[in-house]
C-alpha cells in the first residue's frame, strides 16, 4: 500500500473515492467540502487534509484528516485531528487497520472519529481509540420550551460582540459562523458562554447538533431558553453527544452508531467538535 497526500492536484481523485463510498453526497458537494477543508488547513499552517491509498497502481481508499485545534476549554492550544471520510474499496477492506495506522503518524496528536460505523468502532478500538460518547441524545424542542432558566439569555453572536468572549473563542465563533453554523452567546448569571450548533435534518425537519458547549449540564440548564430561540428560527430538534443516562425526560437516545471515539479519554465533559466533519460535511 502506498499513500499520497490529498492536494489541489489530487482533489478530483479524492472526490471519486468519496462519492463512491458516501454516495448520499454528490461530486459537486464533496468537491466544495474539500476546498473548504483545505482553506481551513491553510489557516492552521498548512499540512495535508488526507490521504489516498493505492495498490498496484490503482486507488483503493481514502481517509480525510481535518486539523481540529483544541483552544476553547484547554489551558494551552493543542493539536487534534479528525479522521473522516474513511473508505476502502470492498476487496481491500481487510487493510483498514494498516491504512489508519499509516495515517496516524503524528504521535503527540489526539485523533478523533465523530462518526464511526459499528464496524469502524471495533477497528478504532484495536488502534487505541476509546469511546467518549455512547450515542446521540435528541430533544424535540416543542416539548422543551416550557423549561425555565433563571437569569439566562440566548442571542446570536456577531462580530460586534467579539469583546464579550476571549479573543481565541471569538475567532472560532467567527469561523463557524462563516461556515454556516448557528453561533450563539448564552448569558447565564451575567457570564457569557459560547455555544455553536451545526444545521442537520431529522425526519425532514430542521435540526441542530451541538458542536461546542461547556458541558451537558450547562445545556440542560439552558434548555428552555435555547429551545425557544431555536424554534423561533425554525429548528425543531436539538442533538448532542449522549452518555449512559437519558439527557432529559423529553429526549430519546439514538444507537451506538452515533458514538464519538478518541485516542485520549477526557476526564472533563465539554463538547468540542469545532472544525470537524460535522461542520464541513453537509
Amino acid at each position: 500500500m502506498r499513500l499520497r497526500r490529498i492536494q489541489t492536484s489530487t482533489i478530483t481523485d479524492a472526490v471519486v473515492l468519496l462519492t463512491e463510498g458516501f454516495g448520499e453526497l454528490c461530486k459537486t458537494t464533496w468537491h466544495d467540502c474539500l476546498l473548504k477543508i483545505a482553506q481551513h488547513a491553510d489557516r492552521q499552517g498548512g499540512g495535508t487534509i488526507g490521504y489516498i491509498a493505492s495498490k498496484d497502481g490503482a486507488d483503493i481508499g481514502i481517509c480525510l484528516t481535518l486539523p481540529m485545534p483544541r483552544a476553547v476549554f484547554e489551558p494551552e492550544e493543542r493539536q487534534a485531528m479528525n479522521l473522516a471520510g474513511f473508505y476502502l474499496r470492498p476487496r481491500y477492506q481487510w487493510m483498514a487497520a494498516l491504512f489508519l495506522r499509516e495515517v496516524m503518524m503524528t504521535r503527540d496528536a489526539e485523533y478523533i472519529d465523530v462518526t464511526p460505523s459499528q464496524s469502524m468502532q471495533k477497528i478504532n478500538e484495536h488502534l487505541g481509540f476509546m469511546t467518549c460518547a455512547r450515542g446521540l441524545s435528541v430533544v424535540p424542542l416543542g416539548l422543551a420550551v416550557w423549561r425555565h432558566a433563571r437569569r439566562t439569555r440566548v442571542f446570536a453572536f456577531d462580530t460586534g460582540m467579539a469583546t464579550l468572549l476571549p479573543e481565541t473563542v471569538a475567532r472560532i465563533m467567527e469561523d463557524h459562523a462563516e461556515l454556516g453554523c448557528i453561533c450563539l452567546i448564552v448569558e447565564q448569571d451575567g457570564i457569557c458562554n459560547p455555544l455553536i450548533l451545526a444545521h442537520k435534518s431529522r425526519a425532514g425537519l430542521s435540526s441542530a447538533r451541538i458542536i461546542l458547549a461547556k458541558d451537558r449540564i450547562f445545556v440542560r440548564q439552558i434548555l428552555g431558553p435555547l429551545a425557544r430561540y431555536l424554534l423561533r428560527n425554525q429548528v425543531f430538534f436539538l442533538e448532542l453527544d449522549a452518555d449512559s443516562d437519558r439527557f432529559v425526560r423529553e429526549s430519546f437516545q439514538r444507537s451506538r452508531s452515533y458514538c464519538v471515539q478518541s485516542t485520549e479519554l477526557k476526564l472533563t465533559s465539554e463538547i468540542d467538535h469545532t472544525y470537524s466533519e460535522l461542520v464541513f460535511v453537509k
